[in-house]
């Protein structure tokens, strides 16, 4: 039987409540957008598969967290990212910047863009991810221009 894509949500909160008791974890959700990378996935695996996936996500979270974000799916978002090709290289960030300092802040603003896209633009949330503190981000996004 394949996984039903309508399935997922439910069937990842059915894992979501057995791996907390399994890690006696808090787990309360997960995210839209973590739903929506799981519905993108073709599971040729099934649903062993889905539960493995969820299971590797709680282990992924730390302690305090208790939502299931897209981030925490990495084996999901793997299969999904562009070919090595595609990737964007440091030599395009060469063309525009004119030292290494204007390469760091480029893939900094990147970065952090990539990490509030995750996060559903929640600020608290990605400075938990980014390991920096509230204060710290909205001095950055305001430094980069960042709304």
């Amino acid at each position: 039987m394949r996984v039903r894509k309508g399935d997922i949500y439910n069937l990842g909160i059915f894992f979501i409540k057995k791996f907390n008791q399994q890690y006696g974890r808090n787990i309360k959700d997960i995210s839209q957008q973590a739903v929506q990378e799981l519905k993108n996935y073709d599971w040729p695996g099934n649903v062993r598969e889905l539960e493995n996936v969820i299971g590797r996500a709680i282990i992924n979270m730390k302690t305090n967290e208790t939502i299931v974000l897209q981030y925490h799916l990495p084996q999901i978002r793997r299969q999904h990212e562009p070919s090595v090709n595609a990737i964007e290289k440091p030599d395009d960030y060469i063309e525009t910047a004119k030292n290494l300092d204007e390469v760091l802040e480029i893939a900094e603003k990147k970065y952090i863009l990539q990490v509030l896209k995750q996060c559903e633009n929640n600020k608290t949330k990605a400075a938990k991810v980014l390991e920096v503190s509230l204060r710290s981000l909205y001095y950055k996004l305001d430094k980069y221009g960042i709304g």
